[in-house]
C-alpha cells in the first residue's frame, strides 16, 4: 500500500510538472507595460477598433519556452502584417517628483508604474516569422498595417506560434476597421519633432559622416520617424557649413540639398535649423548669445557680420529649394529673461537676413514677445501661464509644448517608468487646448549602451560628483543595432496619440460639443488624465464612431 501510494504521488508530481511546464500565450493591449519578471493578464483573443491609414498593433506574451529553440509565427491576414521581438531595459532609477529623478529630488515619486529597479519591454525588434528562444518567457509585437482603401468591418487574424515544430498557442486578434481615415504626415499634420544627434548616428552605427553608408542610415532613421508621424527634422548647421582656406564659412549647397530631398522623399515638410548660438561657456547669467561658428557675442558688429554671412548662404540656398516658408531657426536653448535684450538683438538680424522664416524656441520667458514666431514651453508652465500663451496664439504665434528632464510626478511624459497612454495624451493635450505641435530633445542622444543603461549623469555634470541625473528613456526614443534603428513601444505610444490628434481634430469640426464630452472623460489636463487602458479604448472607440 505504501509501495501504491508513493508510486500515485510520484506520478501526481510528474504530471503536474509536466502540466505546468507547458507555454502560455496570451496577447496583451500594446499600451499595457509588460515585464520579463512577470506574466501579464490576457487573453487567446484580443479585439481592436482601428481606422484606417494607420497601423495598429497587439502584444504577445509567451511563457516556458524551451531555450536555444526556433520559435515559428504566422499570421493568416490578407493585411500586411510585421512580427517584432520586444527587447526589455532597465529602469536603475525612478523619476523624480518634479524633474529628474528620485535620487535627485530625494523623494519618493508616488506616481510611477513600478518601483526601480525593474526590466521593462522597451524595443521593437523586427524578425521575419522565425526567431530563436532566448529566455523561458518573451514577448512579441505584431503590428499591422491597414492601408486607407481597406475593406471596413471585422476582420480576423489567426496567429500560430509553433516550436519544435509543435503548435504552442493558437491566438485570434479581431480587427474592426472603421471607415475614417488617418490623413498623411506633411504640412498640415500636428507639428512633431524628435531631435536627432547626427554625430549619434555616425557613431553607433560604425559610419562616417555623410558618406554613402551614411546617407543609407540617415534615410533608415527617416523611415521610422515619418512612420511614427514626424514632420519636421531638426537639421545640424554646424554640418551644413564648412571652413575654407580662407577661414570663411561656406554652405555645403549639396549637402544641403541632398537633406532637402531626403526630406521630401519621406514627406517631412518642416526644416528645423539647429540654434545659431548659446550661453557663453554655458553660463545661464550671461545676457549675450555666442554664435556657434566665429564665437561673436552679442550685440557686436562682428555678431551681425556672422549672422549676414550665415544666414544669408542658408536663406539663398532655400530659396533656390523655394524652402523659405519650409525653414524655421532657433536662435538659443531656452533662454531665460537675464538673455532677452541679447537674444531679441539676435531675432531682428536674423529676421533681417531671413524675412520669411520664423523663430522657434523652447522657453518660458515672456519678455521675448516679439522677438520669438513660435513658442514652446514645457507642459507644465504652459498649463500654468495659459493666459499668455492663448494670447499669443491670438496675436498670430504659433505654440507648442515640450518635455525633457521635466516635468514628472503626474505629469505627462515619455519616460520608461510611466503609463504607455502619458505620451498618447500628449496628442489629446495639444487637440484640447488647441496648440501646434510636441518637441522633445532626445531621439538618440545616447552616451551610453541604451539597451543596458537608462538613467545617466546630465551632460553639464558628467564628470562630477553629483545627483543631477537625466531620468529613464529621457535621452532617447530609438535604439541603435548594428546598420539598423529600432523603435520603441514609447514611440509607438506617441504615433498612437498623434493619430487621436487628428481624429479630434475631424471631430471638432463636425461635432465640437460631443468631442469635447469625449476629451473629457480621459483628459482633463496635462497632470489630469485617466490610467485605465480599457477607459481609454472605449473611449477611443466612441470617437471613431463619431467620425464613422
Amino acid at each position: 500500500m505504501k509501495l501504491l501510494n508513493a508510486t500515485l504521488v510520484t506520478l501526481l508530481i510528474t504530471t503536474t510538472s509536466i502540466f505546468a511546464q507547458a507555454p502560455t500565450a496570451v496577447l496583451t493591449d500594446e499600451l499595457t507595460p509588460i515585464y520579463p519578471d512577470q506574466f501579464p493578464d490576457g487573453s487567446a483573443a484580443f479585439t481592436s477598433h482601428a481606422p484606417r491609414a494607420c497601423t495598429t498593433a497587439v502584444h504577445l506574451v509567451i511563457n516556458n519556452l524551451t531555450a536555444d529553440a526556433d520559435l515559428s509565427f504566422t499570421a493568416n491576414a490578407l493585411l500586411s502584417t510585421q512580427f517584432y521581438n520586444l527587447i526589455a531595459v532597465p529602469v536603475e532609477v525612478n523619476s523624480g517628483v518634479s524633474s529628474r529623478t528620485e535620487t535627485f529630488d530625494k523623494k519618493i515619486n508616488p506616481d510611477v508604474i513600478r518601483r526601480a529597479p525593474f526590466n521593462i519591454y522597451e524595443v521593437l525588434e523586427p524578425f521575419d516569422k522565425t526567431i530563436k528562444a532566448t529566455a523561458k518567457q518573451m514577448a512579441f509585437a505584431l503590428h499591422c498595417t491597414i492601408p486607407a482603401n481597406a475593406s471596413v468591418g471585422n476582420h480576423q487574424i489567426k496567429i500560430e506560434v509553433k516550436q519544435n515544430n509543435k503548435t504552442i498557442a493558437t491566438l485570434t486578434w479581431n480587427l474592426k476597421i472603421a471607415k475614417i481615415a488617418i490623413p498623411p504626415i506633411g504640412r498640415d499634420s500636428m507639428g512633431y519633432t524628435n531631435w536627432l544627434s547626427f554625430g549619434n548616428i555616425a557613431k553607433y552605427h560604425n559610419c562616417q559622416k555623410w558618406t554613402e553608408d551614411y546617407w543609407t542610415m540617415l534615410d533608415k532613421y527617416l523611415t521610422i520617424l515619418a512612420a511614427n508621424r514626424q514632420n519636421m527634422l531638426f537639421i545640424p548647421l554646424s554640418d551644413m557649413f564648412e571652413k575654407n582656406s580662407n577661414g570663411q564659412w561656406l554652405l555645403n549647397e549639396d549637402r544641403f540639398t541632398r537633406l532637402i530631398k531626403l526630406c521630401d522623399k519621406h514627406h517631412i515638410y518642416w526644416l528645423e535649423g539647429t540654434q545659431l548660438g548659446g550661453r557663453p561657456n554655458g553660463d545661464w547669467s550671461s545676457k549675450n548669445i555666442e554664435l556657434r561658428f566665429n564665437k561673436s557675442l552679442t550685440p557686436t558688429d562682428a555678431a551681425k557680420t556672422e549672422v549676414k554671412q550665415i544666414c544669408g548662404q542658408l536663406y539663398a540656398a532655400l530659396e533656390k529649394n523655394n524652402c523659405t516658408s519650409r525653414w524655421i531657426q532657433h536662435l538659443s536653448d531656452e533662454p531665460t529673461d537675464t538673455m532677452a535684450d541679447g537674444y531679441t538683438w539676435l531675432a531682428k538680424e536674423v529676421k533681417a537676413a531671413m524675412p520669411k522664416v520664423k523663430i522657434f524656441e523652447a522657453t518660458m520667458s515672456q519678455k521675448l514677445t516679439g522677438a520669438i514666431d513660435i513658442w514652446c514651453p514645457t507642459v507644465n508652465k504652459y498649463q500654468a501661464n495659459q493666459e499668455f500663451f492663448d494670447a499669443r496664439k491670438t496675436a498670430g504665434d504659433q505654440v507648442w509644448v515640450y518635455t525633457c528632464l521635466t516635468p514628472t510626478g503626474p505629469w505627462l511624459n515619455r519616460l520608461l517608468d510611466m503609463e504607455k497612454l502619458r505620451p498618447v495624451y500628449i496628442g489629446w493635450g495639444i487637440a484640447k487646448y488647441n496648440l501646434d505641435g510636441f518637441l522633445h530633445w532626445g531621439g538618440n542622444f545616447w552616451s551610453v549602451n541604451p539597451y543596458k543603461q537608462s538613467v545617466i549623469k546630465h551632460p553639464a555634470v558628467r564628470d562630477k560628483d553629483t545627483n543631477n541625473e537625466l531620468p529613464a528613456g529621457d535621452t532617447h526614443i530609438l535604439y541603435p543595432k548594428d546598420k539598423n534603428i529600432y523603435a520603441s513601444i514609447r514611440l509607438r505610444s506617441h504615433t498612437i496619440g498623434c493619430e487621436d490628434y487628428e481624429l479630434l481634430q475631424m471631430a471638432q469640426k463636425r461635432n465640437p460639443q460631443a468631442t469635447q464630452k469625449i476629451i473629457e472623460k480621459v483628459f482633463r489636463a496635462f497632470n489630469d488624465y485617466e490610467k485605465q487602458v480599457s477607459l481609454y479604448r472605449q473611449t477611443r472607440s466612441e470617437l471613431i464612431n463619431l467620425l464613422d
